[in-house]
């Protein structure tokens, strides 16, 4: 079997090289690698990547503050341990990880992963590891606070690289997977929209408000019906009057309307 050996190079220049040529790769694995901080302990991550979203999101409270879900950290992929067979991902109490002693014998978990790289393309899986997060229950109550025990939660899939610096979506083997998220703001429109088998033109008006965290509402306002509707998660609805009481904006439209002309 012949083997594949690398070409010597041969430099016929007056001046030497003084910086090595960089290894490319290393810009995209170090990004995704201080994103999900993978090699490290869960309770030594930085605030940064995936521990800065949680970090800012939790803790998460009921509108009366009676109920509070804290975050504790958080889980990537099937950690085991060799030695005397305990699985991480079983125990709803335990965070597994990189660096991670085994709670029962000691030993260093090891990590474990369902599918190799070859096996997602074969196959047409996707290349990633579950994401569990452990949380904390608060809750008040007449005789005082009662704290619930630490518990997993499956948050879903999240895609890993490979060492080539790309991912593998059902199969498909990519190095950018291109997903357009608009940025937080208000955005209007104004849009013609034809009627099927008919030449009435209409024109719609609609209006967006896109926050960083939390529901997108959209506004939107036809020319022929004037009628007001508003979408909550792309989710149509027609009482636009009982949404704009729950947006605190029921005593703006009462006060508007001593500001209108009266015939």
């Amino acid at each position: 079997m012949r083997r594949s050996v690398a070409l010597l190079r041969k430099f016929f220049g007056k001046r030497e090289e003084l910086i090595s040529p960089p290894h490319l790769l290393t810009v995209p694995k170090d990004s995704f690698e201080s994103f999900i901080q993978f090699k490290k302990p869960p309770h030594k991550r930085e605030l940064k990547g995936l521990e800065y979203l949680f970090r800012t999101s939790f803790p998460m409270k009921d509108p009366d503050e009676k109920i509070t879900v804290e975050y504790l950290g958080y889980e990537i992929g099937e950690w085991e341990c060799n030695r005397c067979g305990y699985k991480a991902h079983s125990d709803t109490n335990f965070l597994g990880g990189y660096d991670v002693d085994c709670p029962k014998c000691g030993s260093k978990l090891v990590y474990k992963e369902k599918f190799t790289e070859e096996d997602c393309k074969v196959r047409g899986f996707t290349y990633s590891a579950p994401l569990r997060v452990l949380v904390r229950l608060r809750t008040k109550t007449k005789k005082g606070e009662r704290v619930g025990e630490p518990k997993k939660v499956y948050f879903g899939e999240i895609p890993l690289m490979t060492d080539k610096g790309s991912f593998i979506i059902n199969g498909n083997e990519r190095i950018l997977v291109n997903q357009l998220i608009r940025s937080p703001g208000v955005f209007f429109e104004e849009k013609e929209e034809r009627q099927k088998e008919t030449t009435i033109v209409r024109m719609l008006y609609r209006a967006s408000i896109i926050p960083d965290k939390g529901s997108r509402i959209e506004f939107e306002l036809s020319s022929t019906s004037d009628i007001l509707t508003v979408r909550i998660d792309r989710k149509k609805t027609k009482r636009w009057l009982i949404r704009f009481q729950g947006l605190w904006l029921g005593d703006c439209l009462s006060n508007s309307k001593s500001l209108l002309p009266r015939d």
